[in-house]
């Protein structure tokens, strides 16, 4: 199973965040297709760095942007460029587990009516190897947007009338009684 990674960054986000974001990509058991990176604007030469370091050894998209639109359209903008069935969210200043996108795989291959697919995520202030939190499915939210995957079909086919991606945090899919019901149709 293919699998698209789609992430946003820009002028803000710290290099070394977005080091070990992009770090923990690389060594995940099951590689991703590609990583459709979105720069939201100009960010700047440290970030691209950062960003020219991993191009040969993740398959890196850049979708450079003009200028900053914010996170929710920059997504939506980066989903078009995703070709795989599956799209999976994470953010730049984000640490993926060896496992993640393998245990995703494995679920939805298991469970081939599954749409979105979430994962619980641990919280940590300074260091990842001492997280101060672990937040499990459901409890604020029934899907953590740095954790979700989702079909690539039924996200590019729906719609939360904001004109925004669902996993970003400006667009409340999980509120949205047309969201929802357009991702439990199938």
């Amino acid at each position: 199973m293919n699998i698209s990674v789609l992430m946003s960054v820009y002028h803000r986000e710290k290099a070394e965040y977005l080091d070990q974001a992009l770090e923990s990509l690389r060594w995940q058991t099951h590689s991703p297709a590609e990583v459709v990176l979105v720069e939201d604007g100009p960010i700047g030469s440290e970030l691209s760095k950062v960003i020219s370091r991993y191009e040969s050894s993740l398959p890196i998209k850049r979708i450079p942007l003009s200028e900053n639109i914010g996170l929710g359209a920059a997504l939506r903008v980066g989903t078009e460029y995703c070709t795989c069935d599956w799209i999976a969210r994470f953010d730049t200043d984000d640490i993926c587990l060896p496992h993640r996108l393998q245990r995703q795989v494995e679920y939805l291959s298991q469970h081939p009516n599954v749409d979105l697919l979430g994962a619980s995520i641990l919280e940590f202030e300074h260091s990842p190897e001492q997280p101060q939190y672990r937040r499990e499915v459901p409890e604020r939210s029934p899907f953590w947007m740095s954790a979700a995957i989702i079909s690539a079909l039924i996200l590019k086919t729906t719609t939360c009338g904001r004109g925004c991606w669902p996993l970003g945090s400006g667009c409340p899919i999980w509120l949205s009684r047309y969201c929802l019901c357009g991702l439990m149709r199938r």
